[in-house]
């Protein structure tokens, strides 16, 4: 075989050299050789095409036709996904959690006014509570601003 690119593909290729290894077991006549080295450099060649045709469409119109198919078809799996939802006895547990929390941290801030830690920690009991009153708009909570979070 010429020592061209075609035949360096094929000889990279992990496909065309499992198919010529599975084929020449057992056969070993000249006019299977002959037949196996013929189709191994279709085969190269046909990669070879594919793979410059790849790159031209890539470099063309990847965003409208590849990445617009891929973007829809991610949609519609997010579409069609299941949502699993908390149950009930696990909310009513969170939302008890959150109450004795609250009232501690609230008993703490009246003995002592100037315990930065507990009240970072009532204002994060109480987004938690406002989430939790909120569950279907949890969201809105989400797009309050660090300043406005901070300055509260």
């Amino acid at each position: 075989m010429r020592a061209d690119e075609v035949n360096l593909l094929a000889k990279i290729d992990s496909l065309i050299c499992n198919y010529v290894y599975s084929y020449m077991k057992g056969r070993s006549s000249k006019w299977n050789l002959d037949f196996v080295r013929t189709s191994v450099r279709n085969l190269a060649k046909l990669l070879q095409i594919s793979k410059e045709s790849d790159y031209n469409i890539k470099e063309s119109q990847w965003a409208k036709e590849v990445s617009a198919q891929a973007s829809l078809n991610l949609n519609t799996k997010k579409w069609n996904k299941e949502e699993l939802l908390p149950l009930t006895s696990d909310l009513k547990k969170l939302k008890k959690s959150l109450e004795i929390i609250a009232r501690e941290t609230f008993e703490e801030l009246q003995k002592n006014e100037s315990d930065k830690s507990a009240y970072n920690c009532l204002k994060e009991v109480l987004c938690c509570q406002i989430i939790l009153i909120n569950r279907r708009r949890s969201a809105e909570v989400a797009q309050i601003k660090i300043e406005t979070y901070k300055s509260i």
